[in-house]
């Protein structure tokens, strides 16, 4: 509320709710030292820590200046908090006029803060930060606000704190790519922007500029923060991004400019259908458990065109349907043909420009299964983005000229395109395939490529591959309305089906499948026919996991044979961690670092925090490996399918979103397994020697003692940095020092499973050793 000592004068001149600072008042500033909220001259403030040493200083206005130390994360900020009944829309224009002398020792952000309820999401429009650039992983895409760059980022967090306790909910990042630290912040145009992104925001209880600091110290004077709500945005910005995406999109669109291919997460769409429902595995999203059970969503078309692909699953083994409605029409039908997530993608989709309503809706349920959807993406059909073009902007895409190299060529991309990929690239046409079976044949319709037409029919290469996981997608149709299914096979070993449902084509998408390295023969095979249908194909692609690039060559090494690369000679053992993050973790990096040694941790989910985000980025930066050892560490051996997908996912998923690295490997709490573990669990099982080092009991010798008498070359040695575990702690640097006299190389698992030429990904196998 403004101060009633503001005259009726200045308040006729204002054109919006423009939170002003009294001149006429002399007030002494107060100070704050532990948690509080409360209000002053119109802005709610609030100072929140966890622990440590912290002041703020309220000043007049908005403005305050504030510092920390030895904190493990703290908060100060002033704003505005809202009654949580009204969305942004319905409030009005949210900008922030501010200026701070910002001096962060470590990780820390300035930036406007919030949240919103119904979805509950936790935003943040970053301006400037401390040693880290938040929040880590790939951005979704870039807008362009207030005459500067942002990536957006959308993560997941589980069952962490929040404004309703603990519990799932979306996190949403703008991060300007340059720092700036005074000016303006049109946060409006940031939720705008968002929204044409696919996220959906919900009623705003929050807003506020604020320095938050993590495990860090430093001092902030926020000498101007001037908040306004209501009046207009501010306007056309973006109109000079003309020459390289077309001219006039940014200016049309107001102050945002989204990247070329967009998506939308299911769970963030309008729901509708007696039964739909969020679900929270085997990905946080929707089921469609009934006909006409759907979600739906409008999106503004600028180009009639688009690819639409959309990440599901069955419930179960039997086939699960989704149509795509646009505007009304029908325009496909998703297939999933099994409980693990795949993508599915309908083709050349042509439907009416500016604001339609997307639908994805069940019409053909029989009882027999139920859809999962998590997320929804779209991008420019037959190689035209989203975006005109009459910019330059297909050039700096790469989408055009000669890409007949490792890349662009086999990408379908345009240009001058050879359609024989050379070896090490990432994709291959069926025809070009050797053919096998009593009845495959070449066809030239619906597009050149190969048919299968009964069981065993098959087609097949080698490959290279110097990683060990990739997304396979391959192209094609049935010939009729009956479901066609094509098997994939690497080593010999079935990874999994490729499903389609009628004569259109389309792609179908197997994501993560773990192979072994070198070179692999590929085989596309029919096993499932009833004379019912044949499957055409068209090409085949492979995209690389495990944080290597899409398009990046996998040349062949010389001497390789079979499941297996090149064979060091050297001596190495990996050192394994359990139970971590904490803060003990810290004090085995220590002695890592100070010994040049490596090592692979086995993290609990539910212990992945803002607390602990600062150790992750210790583990990465100095090179060690981050693996799974389930999300709440409790015996596996008797959960069910879906459980055990949970713990493995929601453990992978806090890994990739706090730090953007991928989880290869997974050891079982209390080393207890079951086959059930095996089949939903899609890593590397791995167990190793033990020490008893979680015992109080065992003293720093013994376990020095344990480790360097049992050390064997290609071992893999299992100890714990649980909070406390100091004794494991003091035992290390004899422990490294020992291993490294007797001509050990400690190095982390995959670096192992490397250098040992050993492929890990072999099924119901636990690993020890490596030889």
């Amino acid at each position: 509320m403004l101060k009633k000592v503001l005259t009726s004068a200045l308040v006729t001149t204002l054109m919006c709710a423009q939170l002003l600072v009294p001149s006429l008042q002399a007030k002494a500033a107060t100070t704050l030292y532990d948690n509080k909220t409360g209000n002053q001259d119109g802005y709610d403030y609030e100072l929140w820590k966890d622990y440590g040493t912290t002041s703020m200083t309220l000043d007049a206005g908005g403005a305050f200046t504030c510092q920390w130390s030895n904190i493990g994360n703290a908060l100060f900020r002033k704003g505005r908090k809202f009654d949580q009944t009204k969305t942004y829309q319905q409030i009005g224009n949210i900008s922030f006029d501010y200026g701070v002398d910002y001096r962060p020792n470590g990780n820390s952000y300035l930036c406007v803060y919030g949240w919103t309820l119904d979805p509950l999401i936790e935003y943040y429009i970053v301006d400037s930060w401390g040693s880290w650039r938040p929040p880590g992983g790939s951005p979704r895409g870039q807008i362009q606000v207030d005459g500067g760059t942002y990536d957006v980022y959308v993560t997941n967090r589980y069952n962490a704190p929040s404004i309703i306790g603990d519990t799932n909910f979306t996190q949403i990042f703008s991060v300007r790519t340059s720092k700036k630290e005074s000016g303006t912040i049109s946060v409006t145009e940031h939720f705008k922007a968002w929204e044409r992104m696919g996220i959906r925001l919900g009623r705003l209880t929050e807003a506020a500029l604020n320095i938050e600091g993590y495990q860090s110290s430093g001092y902030a004077n926020v000498y101007k923060n001037v908040m306004t709500i209501g009046g207009s945005s501010s306007g056309n910005q973006g109109g000079n991004q003309g020459g390289n995406q077309g001219g006039n999109q940014g200016g049309n669109q107001g102050s945002t400019t989204v990247q070329t291919g967009t998506s939308m997460q299911c769970e963030q769409m309008t729901k509708s259908g007696q039964y739909t429902g969020n679900i929270n595995s085997p990905f946080s999203g929707v089921a469609l458990y009934a006909n006409n059970d759907s979600v739906s969503f409008t999106q503004n078309f600028i180009s009639g065109t688009h690819d639409f692909t959309l990440r599901g699953a069955s419930n179960n083994d039997n086939m699960a349907r989704v149509d795509l409605k646009i505007g009304g029409e029908y325009k496909g039908t998703f297939y999933y043909g099994g409980s693990y997530p795949a993508e599915y993608t309908i083709e050349n989709v042509n439907h009416k420009t500016g604001n339609q309503k997307v639908e994805l809706v069940v019409t053909a349920d029989d009882g027999n299964w139920d859809a999962f959807i998590d997320s929804l993406k779209w991008s420019g059909g037959s190689g035209q983005s989203t975006t005109p073009s009459t910019g330059n902007q297909g050039g700096n895409q790469s989408q055009g000229g000669n890409q007949g190299g490792n890349q662009g060529g086999n990408q379908s991309q345009g240009g001058n395109q050879s359609s024989t990929p050379a070896q090490g690239n990432t994709s291959k046409q069926c025809e070009d395939m050797t053919k096998s079976g009593q009845y495959t044949g070449s066809i030239s319709s619906p597009f050149n490529g190969v048919a299968l037409y009964a069981n065993n029919d098959s087609v097949s290469f080698t490959q290279y591959f110097a990683y060990g996981t990739h997304d396979f997608t391959l192209r094609g149709a049935s010939n009729n309305n009956n479901m066609a299914r094509v098997d994939l096979k690497i080593g010999g070993e079935y990874k999994g089906t490729f499903y389609y449902g009628d004569a259109n084509t389309a792609e179908y998408t197997i994501k993560n499948v773990n192979h072994g390295t070198g070179n692999q023969k590929i085989e596309l095979v029919v096993t499932a026919d009833d004379g019912n249908w044949d499957a055409y194909l068209d090409s085949f692609r492979w995209g690389e996991e495990s944080g290597q690039a899409t398009g990046a060559t996998e040349t062949p090494a010389p001497a390789q044979t079979g499941n297996q690369t090149q064979k060091d000679t050297g001596k190495y053992i990996a050192l394994t961690f359990d139970d971590g993050p904490s803060s003990t973790t810290n004090g085995v990096l220590d002695a890592l670092e100070k010994y040049g040694a490596k090592a692979t941790f086995f993290l609990i989910g539910q212990n992945i925090s803002m607390d602990t985000l600062s150790i992750m980025q210790r583990q990465v930066k100095m090179g060690c490996e981050l693996a799974s050892h389930s999300y709440t560490h409790q015996d596996m051996s008797r959960m069910s399918a879906q459980d055990c997908r949970n713990q493995q996912e929601w453990t992978a998923s806090a890994i990739k979103n706090a730090v953007g690295v991928d989880v290869k490997f997974f050891r079982a709490p209390y080393l207890s397994t079951s086959n059930t573990m095996h089949e939903n669990i899609n890593a590397t099982f791995i167990q190793g020697s033990t020490h008893n080092d979680w015992e109080n009991s065992t003293s720093v010798q013994q376990r020095v003692n344990s480790v360097l008498s049992g050390a064997r070359d290609g071992q893999i040695i299992l100890l714990h940095d649980f909070q406390g575990n100091n004794q494991t702690v003091q035992a290390l640097p004899q422990i490294i020092e020992g291993l490294q006299k007797q001509g050990y190389t400690l190095v982390t698992l995959s670096e192992l499973f490397q250098k040992k030429g050993v492929n890990p990904n072999q099924r119901y196998k636990i690993w020890s050793n490596v030889n």
